[in-house]
């Protein structure tokens, strides 16, 4: 997400906010894992961080400067930027999820009665009990700010296309389409519960057939490995 800094508002303005809500893959459910704000004071933006629902309540921060580390510390009070960063980008690392803030240039935060001076602010959880083991959607809440981009930067997304499934009074054929490393799930409707279908081949499964196996309705999908 790039958002640029409010630079027609005077000085004093003080009602800009910016809210970014991450929901991700979190153990076997999907819920809202992080949330990053930027509140606008007199003098800048005031950050506040909110990784509690991968059952941790302890950050760190890491502050680097092209690349290097200037210093890492625990996240206490309400730790305060002059600039808005240019960037803000979100790691799913299961064993410590992150969000990176970034700007063009060198710029000064205060953290307590403490200045420190850095192009890049991480802030990281510490031990989660959850692992966020994916990102599925983010949700931004803005105002204050002249523009705001939202972007996706990363690998390219892994798809799959579930071709007609091939049905006879035996068994039923279901065959997809993409790379290598998908599974066939089923569940007995979309909120799941979502589970392995056994005995499955390289791009394909054979199932009972839904005339003669008893059940009255199955979902299927396929995901990554």
């Amino acid at each position: 997400m790039q958002v640029s800094q409010n630079l027609n508002a005077p000085p004093t303005e003080s009602n800009g906010v910016v809210n970014v809500v991450i929901t991700g893959q979190v153990g076997a459910d999907v819920l809202p894992a992080i949330q990053v704000s930027a509140a606008q004071t007199s003098d800048g933006w005031a950050l506040s961080a909110d990784f509690s629902a991968l059952g941790t309540t302890s950050l760190r921060i890491a502050i680097k400067e092209a690349g290097v580390k200037v210093t890492e510390l625990a996240w206490t009070g309400t730790p305060h930027v002059r600039v808005l960063p240019s960037s803000w980008t979100v790691s799913a690392d299961p064993a410590a999820p992150s969000v990176t803030l970034t700007w063009p240039s060198r710029r000064p935060s205060r953290w307590a009665a403490r200045i420190i001076t850095g192009d890049e602010l991480d802030i990281i959880a510490v031990s989660p009990d959850l692992p966020l083991s994916a990102i599925t959607a983010m949700q931004v809440q803005a105002s204050g700010v002249d523009a705001l981009t939202v972007s996706y930067i990363g690998p390219p997304a892994l798809v799959w296309v579930l071709q007609p499934p091939l049905i006879t009074p035996s068994q039923m054929t279901i065959q997809w389409s993409g790379p290598a490393g998908g599974t066939l799930e089923s569940a007995p409707s979309l909120q799941g519960p979502w589970n392995p279908v056994p005995a499955q081949g390289s791009n394909s499964a054979v199932l009972g057939s839904p005339m003669t196996n008893g059940v009255p309705t199955q979902f299927f999908r396929v995901r990554s490995n």
